[in-house]
């Protein structure tokens, strides 16, 4: 049984304490408890010298937490027959009908065994923001390893490869797609976006590198370029407040009434089982266990009684299924500890629930 008005008051001096004390610049925090929103706080300032204190409908920039949403997308298209998860992309992408592609699957593409991780060279960031160019790139690319064989991270290719499934097939631009799908149903299209415009952008929150040896760092040389903050980009430039994404999660759970993002089968298939071939083995501490889409991030007793997605900065997404809990975070300092962020290890012991690295 929690208390939740005693847990959020700790929470609350937690985020505080933090913030004075200068370990972050500025955070948000929501739960969600058998869909019911029991915390919704933030703490902290926009920017380090004169930011304004932080609300909760303020615009973090998420980065990979937003693989989580496109991946249910994805899902979304295999239950309404757009294709199967075995399905080869070459099927409806021509570029993916040579040798060393033709064996690639929306299966492998979900669960990182594409062999398609290294980003394709560009001319400069700007052309992130231009996806047919950014898709052709991309496709151009020569696998590092045989399709579904070896399961390594797809930190910016995820974008374009899971994306550019759902334009082909269903013929429309993937933030229609997305907003259609997804954002709408789970009521969040106001707080969580992939591609922001004048109006919004006027909530988002920079990114605070203070704590990086290098400025700019590349978190702010990505988020803070406006043609790639109005851009859609789900492996990286998302952005939307904690209760967006605690509200995503308990959405998909089943936690809603009369929300059903996906089926409960194929959330069990997506994120019941670890995605990886037999012979493909990962480091005890490493974070990448990959279900569909989702990382799978409880101890390694259960990995799958977390699933989720984390980003650059910090900020996470996910639900546990011990607890029911369906828990959004966000914090716009990056670190260079990275996966390691001690302000979520911090709540994750006021909660009594696991650690996550991602």
């Amino acid at each position: 049984m929690y208390n939740w008005q005693l847990l959020s008051r700790q929470l609350q001096m937690l985020l505080d304490n933090i913030c004075k004390k200068g370990e972050e610049c500025g955070c948000q925090l929501a739960i969600y408890h058998h869909g019911e929103v029991v915390v919704d706080i933030s703490s902290g300032t926009t920017e380090v010298e004169q930011g304004r204190p932080i609300v909760p409908d303020d615009l973090f920039p998420l980065f990979s937490c937003g693989k989580a949403i496109l991946a249910v997308a994805v899902l979304k298209a295999v239950e309404k027959g757009n294709f199967t998860l075995d399905t080869p992309l070459a099927e409806f992408w021509k570029e993916f009908a040579s040798p060393d592609k033709a064996g690639i699957t929306v299966e492998h593409v979900l669960s990182h065994r594409a062999g398609m991780y290294i980003l394709p060279k560009v001319d400069s960031d700007d052309n992130f923001a231009d996806w047919e160019t950014m898709c052709r790139l991309t496709a151009s690319l020569t696998p590092r390893n045989a399709p579904g064989k070896k399961c390594v991270y797809h930190p910016l290719t995820f974008a374009w490869l899971a994306g550019n499934l759902l334009v082909l097939t269903e013929k429309r631009p993937l933030k229609d797609i997305i907003e259609e799908w997804i954002l709408r149903p789970c009521g969040i299209e106001k707080e969580l976006f992939f591609g922001l415009d004048s109006e919004t952008d006027r909530r988002f929150i920079p990114i605070d590198d203070t704590a990086m040896p290098d400025k700019p760092s590349w978190y702010a040389v990505k988020m803070h370029n406006k043609l790639l903050r109005y851009s859609c980009i789900p492996s990286f430039n998302g952005c939307g407040s904690a209760r967006a994404l605690a509200r995503f999660y308990a959405a998909l759970s089943g936690s809603l009434p009369g929300i059903e993002l996906i089926s409960p089968e194929t959330l069990e298939l997506a994120s019941n089982r670890e995605w990886r071939d037999k012979d493909d083995t990962v480091a005890v501490n490493a974070w990448h266990h990959f279900g569909l889409g989702f990382v799978l991030a409880g101890p390694a007793y259960n990995r799958t009684r977390i699933y989720g997605h984390g980003g650059a900065a910090g900020a996470e997404g996910f639900f546990d299924r011990d607890s029911e809990l369906a828990i959004g975070f966000t914090k716009n300092r990056p670190l260079p500890t990275h996966p390691l962020h001690p302000v979520r290890n911090r709540i994750s012991e006021i909660l009594n629930i696991p650690v996550r690295l991602w």
